[in-house]
């Protein structure tokens, strides 16, 4: 299942891909908030995302991948996403993909979320706390 949440004035978004299946709801729900990200913190002077991928959350298919890489494509070039995943297949996978076709954002991908708000912590002091904070918050909502 997919959450997400942006701070508008921290220039901000988290978004999380719990475990189990990932229905056609969820990628549409990701696929427009990238698009909402990329539209509201267009003129914020360095957007910032964690995107948080659990264990056992299942992948997009083949259309969802290629939306979601159209749209990724949108993404302000001063924007960085920092894919978290303990997975080391998911992150190589993410890896040899952005080699083959590169982002035109930074991305950064990680093991763990205390590294991903780190990260965050170090473009902007205040973005590390908050995006733990709402990072809990999206795992304590309920569809």
């Amino acid at each position: 299942m997919f959450r997400g949440a942006i701070n508008i004035p921290h220039g901000l978004a988290v978004w999380l891909f719990t475990p189990g299946p990932n229905t056609d709801e969820d990628w549409r729900a990701y696929c427009d908030a990238l698009t909402e990200v990329t539209l509201v913190l267009a003129n914020h002077a360095s957007p910032f995302a964690v995107q948080v991928i659990d264990p056992r959350s299942e992948d997009p298919n083949a259309k969802w991948r290629r939306e979601i890489a159209e749209i990724g494509a949108e993404a302000p070039t001063r924007s960085t996403i920092v894919l978290v995943s303990k997975s080391t297949m998911v992150r190589a996978a993410v890896k040899a993909i952005s080699w083959l076709s590169p982002p035109t954002y930074t991305l950064k991908i990680v093991g763990t979320e205390t590294e991903a708000f780190d990260l965050a912590r170090a473009e902007s002091p205040a973005r590390g706390a908050l995006g733990r904070t709402m990072l809990d918050e999206l795992r304590g909502r309920r569809r």
